[in-house]
């Protein structure tokens, strides 16, 4: 594997990994808004249940 091949192929995986770590920090962060919208919903049912 020569130099020039050898950095294609650490960019492509460079590359892949933001990817992955975007992925994961944008399901994070629906899972999150998800929570809040639970909890909004849990709260409101507390007050109309009451």
């Amino acid at each position: 594997m020569t130099d020039k091949q050898y950095k294609k192929q650490m960019e492509a995986i460079a590359i892949k990994q933001e990817i992955f770590i975007a992925s994961v920090k944008a399901h994070q962060q629906l899972a999150h808004v998800e929570w809040l919208g639970i909890m909004g919903l849990m709260e409101t049912w507390d007050l109309i249940s009451d």
